[in-house]
């Protein structure tokens, strides 16, 4: 079949490469997704699961996501052959289906393949990829180049996924010990989490990962009603303002049942709890108008000079430090939780890379504004960094905060409620709102992506534009006059 789709040029264009793995290699490559992959995002169920009786698309695709987790030069150079190849044996296997109800294990073999392919770094595949999970998932996703849900809550009313120990029982006696009925659907259960304040029980991890992609669906809703046609401060739209305290509620419901989860397991995170830090970045930073900023200074598609200032997209950032500052803050805790998780307890999931991202571009817009470098042209500037440290020597409270390390409650409200005369430090950076923070910053996000680079081949793209931005932001800022 390899032949037929890979190096011939009947159905599709032959690879300019023919070699394919041997047994030995592809077997490696299965192992890896079942030890790394199946343990984060369990979509087998193992107890019933015989690889060997497996349809042969749907163990390539494993050999694909899991050629992904072996963070080597030399296994991954295999990833998007294996996952195009896939593609292609899976385009042709869907034709048989077309007037029928797709087999499990194609549906399977489709959302893995959609993962590999969307997280890789060709542009085309990302595409298809889109393209193919808005007709097969029926859960929730961003992206980083356009945060809008894929789907409504109102498609969730499937039951939510069972706890790992009845999905994980090896019997039926077993199992009928622990079941005690289907759980609650997706869209009932974040209604209860919003209501009521609390989480559902018998959910397991991947449910509640489920749980925060539904909480940032419900962000839309007050969103698309506040947002008028012209560009509006959405922190100051009562609604908007009102919803988002209340899904920070949510999400620190969820967060207390992790921290019970950290407990038992001696101070371990899961990968729920990279899930949850990075929720927190995504509902407080406004990453559209900064991902255009970093992109643009990136592409010197706008200078780095004093005209600086005069761009929309800093203007919003700077409001965004200085005027939602309570919750700018509170989002540079949670994304230097981001870091300290990734550095510790990677699983090499293919969310982790744009966790790193994302954590990277808004600690530096908030270093970045913060110091303000526009200021030494103008008096539009916010306090400077020397004047903040040194009202902070003069306060009977901590100076500083590390925001990449766990923090006491009561440092973390004070930092949100006081930051502005605390040092917030990172490892490898210091104070980020020092004038070298920032590039700093960019250097430590690149060097955490490094670790990720053999993994998803999507960390290429985040690495080229960090690295372009600190090229450009690490020069001194030009005066322009006019």
């Amino acid at each position: 079949m390899f032949d037929k789709l890979c190096r011939s040029e009947t159905l599709f264009t032959a690879f300019e490469t023919t070699a394919f793995p041997g047994a030995d290699l592809l077997a490696f490559f299965v192992s890896s997704y079942l030890d790394e992959f199946q343990p984060v995002y369990p979509i087998f169920h193992m107890p019933t699961f015989n690889l060997e009786q497996s349809h042969w698309i749907l163990t390539l695709t494993m050999a694909a996501i899991g050629s992904c987790l072996i963070n080597t030069p030399e296994t991954a150079g295999y990833a998007y052959p294996l996952q195009e190849f896939a593609r292609r044996a899976i385009l042709v296997e869907k034709d048989k289906y077309n007037t029928s109800t797709k087999p499990v294990w194609l549906i399977q073999a489709m959302l893995l393949n959609c993962i590999g392919l969307y997280h890789g770094a060709d542009i085309q595949a990302k595409e298809y990829a889109l393209g193919a999970l808005n007709d097969l998932v029926s859960t929730l996703a961003y992206t980083v180049t356009n945060f809008r849900p894929l789907f409504s809550l109102q498609d969730a009313r499937a039951p939510l996924p069972s706890h790992e120990s009845l999905w994980d029982a090896t019997s039926e006696e077993d199992w009928k010990v622990m079941y005690h009925g289907d759980n609650v659907s997706l869209h009932s259960a974040i209604e209860v989490l919003f209501i009521e304040k609390r989480s559902i029980p018998n959910i397991c991890e991947f449910g509640h990962t489920l749980l925060l992609h539904a909480l940032y669906q419900r962000l839309w809703e007050p969103r698309e009603a506040a947002i008028p046609s012209s560009p509006v401060w959405l922190p100051g739209v009562p609604m908007y303002s009102k919803w988002r305290n209340s899904a920070c509620d949510c999400l620190d419901t969820l967060h207390w049942h992790a921290n019970g989860t950290i407990a038992k397991a001696a101070g371990f995170e899961h990968p729920t709890v990279l899930h949850l830090h990075a929720a927190r970045v995504v509902l407080l930073v406004p990453f559209r108008e900064i991902r255009n900023l970093a992109t643009s200074l990136a592409n010197a598609t706008i200078p780095w000079d004093s005209r600086l200032e005069r761009n929309s997209d800093w203007q919003h950032a700077w409001r965004w430090v200085n005027h939602d500052q309570y919750k700018a803050r509170l989002s540079m805790i949670h994304a230097g939780s981001v870091f300290w998780h990734v550095r510790r307890y990677s699983t090499s999931a293919f969310h982790e890379p744009v966790s790193v991202f994302l954590a990277t571009l808004a600690l530096w817009a908030y270093g970045i504004c913060s110091y303000n470098p526009c200021s030494r042209f103008s008096q539009t500037a916010s306090l400077p960094t020397e004047a903040r440290q040194d009202q902070a020597e003069d306060d009977a409270n901590p100076t500083f905060v590390h925001l990449d390390r766990p923090c006491d409650d009561e440092i973390v409200q004070l930092f949100v409620r006081e930051g502005q005369t605390m040092r917030g430090n990172v490892t490898g950076v210091g104070d980020i709102c020092s004038p070298q923070g920032p590039s700093k910053v960019l250097k430590e996000g690149v060097r955490i992506l490094s670790g990720l680079v053999s993994t998803w081949g999507i960390t290429h793209e985040y690495i080229d534009i960090l690295s372009r931005l600190r090229d450009c932001t690490s020069l001194p800022m030009t005066a322009m006059t006019g």
